[in-house]
């Protein structure tokens, strides 16, 4: 555990209200079980979150070490890019 003393902290009334409820159902035995619960499932969503950019990383590093992507005119890719978008907000003005 990080800590050696308790942590307290301030919850909206609609979040301890949701935790009170979830303690009553029985699912937990407490509103520490239910909060630690709920960190460890937002570590899970940041690895989960972290793996999914690393493999994004690795798909475009592919794509960039591929033949066909030295013939690629990134230059005018983005110029095109640009104009469409200054086109489309001209558009909308």
């Amino acid at each position: 555990m990080l800590w050696e003393k308790p942590v307290n902290i301030s919850l909206k009334p609609e979040l301890e209200q949701w935790i009170q409820q979830k303690v009553e159902s029985g699912q937990y035995h407490s509103a520490s079980e239910v909060v630690e619960d709920a960190l460890y499932l937002l570590s899970d969503r940041d690895l989960f979150k972290a793996m999914k950019q690393e493999g994004l990383r690795q798909e475009l590093q592919r794509g960039m070490d591929s033949p066909i992507a030295g013939s690629l005119d990134v230059e005018n890719i983005i110029r095109r890019g640009r104009e469409r978008l200054l086109a489309k907000k001209a558009q909308e003005s």
